[in-house]
């Protein structure tokens, strides 16, 4: 059974890790399972490891983390998600030819005792350079945020794990002030918890974008307010919606700053607003300060 997710990054590689309760036996239920996504090369130009998925133990009563090994051998594992119900992760990959091909989606199934991966099956994105992946249990739709070709698309679940071809997509647009802000760069998309709206934050375009989701065709379009602007040249990277579901976090990348927005489903004309909470109805908004991040360039 698959229980929880986290993300991990390294010094020369990226990681994206999803952890698994693999208990195989009562001695043995402190230890779960971690998958970890890798791509990179060494910052020296030396030699490196595979790039893949690896797995390590990890004992949640000591805290310790067993030497990861390689399970799966992948170009560009950029980013892992667990299949909420069954002991099942997917893996945004490379198709090998680089990232100006389409890239593929795999699914795997763990296998509790040895953490083996067996791969259920494999569907192409939909775009290229896909960078992020969300869940939507609700629907058993997978999407996925396609970097390099600036758009987002919606991938049935079937109930066994495995995944259909891409049911929707939807483009973004727009550029930003910053040399690297030329074209659409989706890096991070969500949904929302009522489940009728997929947000996906553009990097390059400086915009949070809203798509309205029906989840029984599984039909992405633009919400009446398509997106929501953040300050020219911030880069927004990644997003999370707050447990009771009433704000969604930001985080951007050149403005290095996490913002905070106050979001109602209920809303369907406006259901984002920029960094405002209202306690009367939205009669008085109130504007919240934001954090800062320092650059890890810096």
């Amino acid at each position: 059974m698959l229980r929880r997710a986290t993300l991990a990054m390294g010094v020369c590689l990226s990681l994206a890790a999803v952890a698994a309760a693999v208990a195989a036996n009562a001695d043995e239920k402190a230890n779960e399972w971690v998958y970890i996504g890798t791509r990179g090369a060494a910052p020296d130009g030396g030699e490196r490891s595979p790039q893949g998925i690896y797995a390590a133990r990890f004992n949640t009563r000591t805290g310790q983390l067993s030497p990861p090994q390689l399970q799966v051998r992948l170009p560009r594992a950029t980013w892992l998600v667990r299949h909420p119900r069954l002991p099942v992760i997917y893996t945004a990959a490379d198709a090998g030819t680089g990232s100006s091909a389409e890239s593929n989606i795999l699914g795997f199934e763990v296998e509790p005792a040895s953490g083996k991966l067996t791969q259920l099956n494999q569907v192409g994105a939909g775009g290229l350079d896909a960078t992020h992946l969300a869940f939507d249990a609700t629907s058993n739709t997978l999407f996925v945020a396609n970097h390099g070709s600036g758009d987002v698309t919606a991938l049935p679940v079937r109930p066994d794990g495995h995944l259909g071809v891409v049911a929707s997509t939807q483009k973004d647009y727009g550029t930003g002030p910053h040399p690297r802000q030329k074209m659409p760069e989706p890096h991070g998309v969500a949904v929302d918890p009522s489940h009728h709206y997929v947000l996906v934050t553009d990097f390059g375009a400086d915009r949070i974008f809203v798509y309205q989701f029906d989840g029984a065709t599984r039909t992405l379009r633009p919400a009446t307010v398509p997106y929501e602007a953040v300050p020219p040249g911030s880069g927004p990277r990644h997003l999370i919606f707050s447990p009771d579901g009433r704000f969604l976090y930001l985080l951007t990348e050149l403005s290095a700053e996490l913002r905070v927005y106050r979001w109602d489903a209920r809303n369907s004309d406006k259901p984002i607003w920029s960094q405002a909470t209202s306690r009367d109805n939205g009669k008085k908004w109130e504007w919240n300060w934001y954090m800062y991040f320092t650059n890890a360039k810096n």
